[in-house]
């Protein structure tokens, strides 16, 4: 390379030969493995820095995405996209969780599971149900042959709601001050026992399930009825998008307790 030969000076007899052997040619002694030159530990800081940041601004992005399906997951028929639109947040908060480590790290993973199970289990039931009436209607059967599938919607969306709740927690526990997590706590938990009430509350529009048949209007009609309970979830969801806009105005980096 135009450059001088690659000389090397034996440590032991001091002998100068060129590079290659991996023994001295004079002593037999063997020589160190040449080590691979490392990056500076300035532009090694760069790196993770930089890492770092990306991925802060990848969980910015998210804690904004879960709080605005937070504040219309309550919502009667728009709670569907409010879910797909927590289904981004939560994938875009994983994403970032794993540029932060940490406690962090470990929480977000729990809460994408949690979320993973809660929605396909009310994914199913839906699906379950909404089969089953078409298949009633087509058959002319009366609303009651369709009761238990109904009934299946109604309880077995309220743990599905439990695994969301505790999602929706881990996700910003680790992102807000140790006196505000309390806080964020106490929703999840407000929120759980407004879900219970308005399980109960749907759990006597079963009865109305009779000898009337099925129809796309009486089906419609009990998923309104369904979805207008859900209101009474509305304090718990806003009070947890407030939590989450007040995570995401966070303007430095959270500590990591420890790494994952």
């Amino acid at each position: 390379m135009g450059g001088p030969p690659p000389f090397v000076v034996c440590p032991r007899c001091r002998a100068v030969f060129l590079a290659g052997p991996t023994a001295c040619p004079s002593c037999l002694a063997l020589l160190p493995t040449p080590r691979a030159p490392t990056s500076p530990p300035f532009l090694k800081a760069l790196v993770e820095t930089m890492r770092v940041q990306r991925a802060w601004r990848r969980t910015r992005a998210g804690l904004l995405w879960s709080a605005l399906a937070l504040m219309l997951l309550w919502v009667p028929w728009a709670s569907l996209g409010a879910f797909l639109a927590l289904s981004v947040g939560s994938t875009v908060l994983f994403l970032g969780a794993r540029g932060l480590g940490g406690l962090h790290r470990i929480a977000v993973t729990v809460a994408f599971v949690a979320f993973l199970v809660g929605g396909t289990a009310i994914a199913v039931l839906f699906g379950a149900f909404l089969y089953d009436a078409y298949v009633a209607a087509y058959l002319l059967r009366p609303m009651a042959t369709i009761a238990d599938t109904a009934s299946l919607v109604v309880w077995g969306t309220l743990p599905a709601t439990i695994a969301v709740a505790a999602g929706i927690a881990l996700q910003a526990t680790y992102l807000l001050p140790a006196g505000r997590r309390v806080l964020l706590w106490a929703l999840v938990a407000l929120l759980i026992a407004t879900a219970v009430v308005a399980t109960l509350l749907a759990a006597g529009e079963l009865a109305a399930f009779g000898s009337a048949p099925v129809r796309r209007g009486t089906v419609i009609d009990f998923l309104w009825r369904f979805s207008l309970y859900r209101i009474v979830e509305a304090p718990p969801y806003v009070g947890l998008g407030v939590m989450y806009l007040i995570a995401r105005s966070s303007s430095t980096v959270p500590p990591t307790p420890a790494k994952a």
